[in-house]
């Protein structure tokens, strides 16, 4: 029954998104530009490259105040699900599952159909980036569901959600090059891998670079990232760095979401 329950809500969210405009705007967005680079570059490492820096900055916006602003508008729903004999686990995670799935579909398919028509050779690659995307969008969608939650007004909680990743997207980066250069003078790679794990879309990144031995393009941070772990271990490491950018928001998430008034 209360597997039933999970995956009732899950597939009632997966429906509900999936009428929404602009969720596909996005995605049609994604995959014109994707075919675009594609064609604009015969070199399929190059194009993963760009495809990256396009896909860190669009994806995780699109995702964070997509699923902020669907929270505050499903208040009602949310309201009538949680007056039935439902526990409030199941239905935050429901809609957490369902919010993913229907976001991360979109993503994988926008960026691997161009791919598929343009008969990609080394689709390894491909594959990196769509996983380490999809990912990016598990922690974003984490974080909106915690913020939502956390916050009563509507214009407050998609306040907080828009500069929660322009800190990750822009803002960190900033303060580590300026940091990194003041501090030049003292051994900063211990600290600088501290530093990356507080940053999703860092992780997401050298996840990619690391697998095209790009590293350096990702300026110190990357080539410390490559030094001290290698390929295996970097991409390893920033792996289940962001599983736990998952499961910490969700936590938080869960535990506000039970205690909550609506």
């Amino acid at each position: 029954m209360k597997l039933n329950n999970f995956f009732n809500i899950v597939s009632f969210t997966i429906k509900d998104v999936s009428r929404s405009k602009w969720v596909f705007l996005y995605g049609i967005i994604q995959f014109v530009l994707t075919l675009l680079l594609i064609n604009l570059s015969d070199d399929t490492n190059k194009t993963i490259v760009s495809l990256l820096n396009l896909t860190i900055v669009l994806n995780p916006v699109i995702c964070i105040v997509f699923s902020t602003v669907y929270i505050y508008n499903s208040r009602e729903f949310i309201e009538l699900l949680i007056a039935q004999p439902i526990k409030r686990n199941t239905i935050f995670y429901g809609i957490y599952c369902g919010l993913s799935l229907i976001l991360s579909s979109i993503l994988i398919l926008s960026i691997l159909i161009p791919f598929l028509i343009n008969f990609t050779q080394d689709f390894t690659i491909v594959l990196f980036l769509i996983g380490s995307g999809s990912m990016i969008t598990f922690v974003y969608i984490a974080l909106a569901l915690a913020i939502s939650v956390g916050f009563d007004d509507k214009a407050t909680g998609l306040g907080v959600s828009i500069l929660a990743w322009l800190f990750f997207a822009v803002i960190f980066d900033g303060i580590i090059l300026l940091v990194s250069y003041i501090l030049s003078d003292y051994p900063l790679e211990l600290p600088l891998i501290i530093t990356s794990m507080l940053n999703p879309i860092d992780l997401g990144r050298i996840i990619v670079m690391l697998k095209l031995d790009f590293a350096a393009l990702m300026g110190y941070t990357g080539a410390v990232f490559e030094k001290f772990f290698g390929s295996f271990f970097g991409i390893s490491f920033s792996l289940l760095t962001l599983i736990l950018w998952i499961i910490v928001p969700l936590l938080i998430g869960s535990r506000k979401f039970k205690v909550k008034n609506f």
